[in-house]
Parts: structure tokens; sequence; C-alpha cells
């Protein structure tokens, strides 16, 4: 009976944390639509600008639309595709990049 109990728990739980995931997904994927506003399917510096002007950090400081592009445009083609837009900002390869000399 405990094997049972346990089993079903595991499934409940494995349920539930697929749903969370699908459901950060889909913000994240409208979130993602409404920053790119020509819809093609990426990101530009531009339209992140326009996107986070007036908005603040946890700090009450602006957000530099600069470096979270920086840290969103994982491998550097000068776009944020919504994969990488999923994965976030990487902010130790932002603050590299922003170093680094032109």
């Amino acid at each position: 009976m405990k094997i049972l109990n346990m089993v079903s728990f595991l499934l409940i739980f494995c349920v539930v944390v697929h749903v969370d995931a699908q459901e950060i997904d889909e913000k994240k994927q409208k979130r993602f639509e409404k920053i790119d506003k020509d819809s093609d399917g990426k990101i530009s510096k531009e339209e992140l600008t326009k996107f986070l002007d007036g908005k603040t950090n946890k700090k009450g400081e602006p957000k530099d639309a600069n470096l979270e592009f920086l840290g969103g445009d994982h491998d550097g083609d000068g776009a944020i595709t919504l994969e990488e837009y999923a994965k976030g900002i990487n902010w130790k390869l932002a603050k590299q990049r922003q170093k680094a000399p032109k």
C-alpha cells in the first residue's frame, strides 16, 4: 500500500510540475510576442529598448536595455530568438561583452 501511495504521489507531482512548466512557457511566449513588434520571430535591440523604456529594476533604477540585450542574445547574432529569450539573460556574458573592446 505504501508503494502505491508513493507512486500515486509521484505521478501527481510530475503532472503538476509539467503543467507549471507549460504555463511558464506560454507566459514567456506571450511576452516575447509583445516585445517582437514586427513579428519576425526575433527581438531586435531597438524593440527591446522600446519595451524597456520607463521600466525599472528591483532597485528602482532604469533597466539597461543594452546590457539586457547583450545577455539575451546568447549566440551574438544581433537578435534574441524565442529560445534565447526562454533561457533568460546571461548576466555574466552581458558584462563580458560590455567590457570587450569594439
